[in-house]
């Protein structure tokens, strides 16, 4: 069921098989509540709703479950933006209230909780996607991240000194060799200093992925690899082009010279869009 599509956000999984294991039931009911509620629509708690319809299910038993996915399982306590309702109720506009009164509802403010909310560069991403499949902006993917890496350009000339230390690092592997004479048990200690191979410097590009966001981790390394000239094929420029992102990632400044830069575009896109949003979700 495909999430974004207003239309068949609710979904409502059944389920014929009896059941009365605890083991069998947490697992059947977690395939079914995750799926649907990957990714939460705001302003219609409706459309975050999955109905379960379980007909020959061990009552006893879904409702520890329930209470388990409530609680977390172990700490008790009810965990934020949980409910879950048993044979629930569906409650409708009361018709002796004039229209007019639902019509002023309609333009009310709306807030939603506040919850943890994901890094600036992935919310960023997130909007683009919406505003492209809204058909605000065509290619906003693209056009964001094409800003993003203007920001990481212009990271590399401003910390081109720490990058370049960096980058020596990133290409050289320091240890410590052990050696034990079985005769004498006499153990010793030597340092070593080995060029990094491609598995390492692939660890240090994800880590570096983590700090910018993955996805523009991936665009921006093809972005680097389209400038390579020199490179003798496309993988050489592209574990070249992995190896400076995984130096900027070893930068102090850089996560928040990207975080500000993704925060300022993701503003001035909410200011520009938001009678469209607003008009398109209505």
């Amino acid at each position: 069921m495909r999430a974004g599509d207003l239309g068949l956000r609710r979904a409502q999984s059944p389920n014929i098989r009896a059941a009365t294991d605890k083991t069998h039931i947490t697992q059947l009911l977690g395939r079914m509540v995750r799926t649907p509620l990957a990714r939460r629509m705001s302003g219609n708690d409706r459309l975050n709703a999955v109905d379960c319809l379980l007909p020959h299910f061990n009552k006893q038993s879904v409702t520890a479950v329930v209470t388990e996915l409530m609680t977390g399982g172990e700490s008790g306590e009810e965990l934020p933006g949980r409910r879950v309702l048993i044979n629930p109720r569906e409650m409708k506009p009361n018709p002796a209230i004039p229209e007019d009164v639902w019509e002023k509802l309609l333009f009310l403010p709306s807030q939603t909780l506040t919850r943890k909310q994901a890094r600036p560069v992935k919310r960023l991403t997130a909007l683009a996607h919406e505003l492209a499949m809204d058909a605000l902006l065509p290619d906003a993917g693209k056009k964001a991240h094409a800003e993003m890496h203007k920001v990481l350009d212009d990271v590399q000339a401003r910390y081109a000194a720490e990058i370049k230390n960096a980058r020596q690092s990133v290409l050289t592997v320091e240890g410590k060799a052990v050696l034990t004479d079985v005769q004498t048990q006499a153990m010793t200690f030597d340092d070593f200093v080995e060029a990094a191979d491609y598995a390492v410097i692939e660890d240090a590009y994800r880590r570096a992925g983590r700090t910018i966001s993955p996805d523009l981790a991936t665009t921006y390394a093809e972005h680097l690899a389209s400038q390579i000239d020199d490179a003798d094929d496309e993988e050489e420029a592209l574990i070249e082009a992995h190896t400076t992102i995984a130096a900027i990632g070893l930068v102090l400044g850089v996560k928040s010279d990207l975080k500000a830069a993704a925060e300022r575009l993701a503003k001035d896109w909410l200011g520009k869009y938001h009678d469209d949003i607003k008009a398109h979700h209505r």
